[in-house]
């Protein structure tokens, strides 16, 4: 399913992605130095990486690749997550196996080149050090997502809950901007 998409020019890859992977590609780390699109640096990142990648994979395979393997990755934390629930039996694998293939989470990485994938990775594993009582690394986790995507913020209501029932320190919420500007 994924793979199948790899070819396929979406509006963004056509009008966006496609030009951002090129301004990387021709002027490499300098390209930053001017802004030249409208998503944050650490996607930026991942992008000028794989155009590192030229001459072996195509230019739209290279874009869409990191959104899919964070699909993947993604799958992991889902698998973990419902394995803290349901320690017994299948339920983990058989919900790991559904998100791979729901149509909106493979349409969205292979077949519309979307980084929606990314940010999701980091709130799951978010949620999964919160529910391994790890608020530490569980709000550097939701930093990371907010550096990728401002979507993040549709955590904090939990996040909220959790401060004020003294289930993460206050004063770790200040964890989430340093861990952004550094990635910024």
């Amino acid at each position: 399913l994924r793979f199948g998409g790899l070819d396929f020019r979406s509006w963004d890859i056509h009008d966006y992605l496609l030009d951002w992977y090129n301004e990387l590609a021709r002027h490499g780390h300098k390209a930053f130095r001017e802004p030249f699109s409208n998503y944050t640096p650490p996607y930026l990142y991942l992008l000028y990486v794989m155009t590192k990648t030229a001459g072996f994979i195509p230019r739209i395979a290279a874009i869409k690749l990191p959104a899919i393997g964070f699909d993947f990755l993604n799958a992991f934390l889902v698998y973990r997550i419902l394995k803290i629930r349901h320690p017994q039996g299948v339920t983990a694998l058989i919900g790991a196996s559904s998100f791979l293939l729901l149509p909106t989470i493979w349409m969205n990485s292979a077949y519309w080149g979307q980084s929606d994938a990314i940010f999701t990775c980091f709130l799951l594993g978010c949620i999964f050090f919160l529910m391994q009582e790890q608020p530490l690394i569980a709000m550097i986790f939701w930093g990371i997502s907010f550096s990728f995507k401002a979507q993040a913020a549709f955590l904090s209501p939990l996040i909220l809950l959790l401060i004020i029932r003294k289930k993460i320190p206050w004063y770790y919420a200040g964890i989430v901007p340093v861990i952004y500007g550094l990635l910024i």
